[in-house]
């Protein structure tokens, strides 16, 4: 979750939420959070000790689904076979924030298959199984604000009311209510966007 209660409470102006609406606010604060995570496809908050295993590459380069990349701890070439090579890191292996892993060393001739040697990962075959950790210990203030903003709108219009007239009483709704990112959230999201 992006943002608590309180902020939600200081963004509309009211000093606390009461009992009836405390945990519908905790709800509609967590569901922004994940529509925000969806649209980035990216999880934001801090994770540690995270173990994604990708597939390998015959280029030097690869890059990790999840960023700001923050430590990482262990990096192995799994071959067809199911053996393990464990990688060091400034030696065979650097990364990058940005969640890049460069080949430093050449991968050895493979036992299997004819694999040549060379700075990849592995090749088409190959794994590479990662265990990282990435995301943010603080959630950027643009991103809460976002959270907030769209938890907002949900907790003053539940049932998205866009129009509303008193003659002949009519109103319409927006085509989806709840929690939804506007398009100018998704122009506000661009930036945070995983692209690959």
């Amino acid at each position: 979750m992006f943002a608590v209660a309180a902020d939600l409470a200081e963004y509309l102006g009211v000093d606390a939420f009461d009992t009836a609406d405390a945990d519908r606010v905790t709800a509609l604060l967590d569901y922004a959070s994940g529509e925000i995570q969806r649209e980035a496809r990216q999880q934001i908050a801090q994770v540690a000790s995270d173990q994604i295993e990708i597939s390998g590459s015959w280029d030097r380069s690869i890059r990790l689904p999840q960023r700001p990349v923050t430590a990482i701890t262990a990096v192995a070439i799994i071959d067809e076979a199911g053996v393990a090579e464990p990688l060091t890191a400034n030696v065979d292996y650097r990364w990058r924030r940005n969640g890049q892993l460069l080949r430093l060393t050449a991968f050895p001739a493979q036992r299997v298959n004819t694999r040549p040697a060379g700075r990849h990962w592995g090749g088409d075959h190959a794994t590479v199984q990662v265990t990282y950790d990435h995301g943010y210990a603080t959630i950027p203030a643009d991103i809460a604000g976002l959270a907030i903003a769209v938890a907002a709108r949900a907790f003053d219009n539940p049932t998205a009311v866009v129009q509303e007239s008193f003659g002949t009483y009519s109103v319409t709704n927006a085509r989806q209510a709840g929690i939804r990112l506007t398009d100018s959230d998704r122009r506000s999201l661009r930036r945070w966007v995983r692209r690959s």
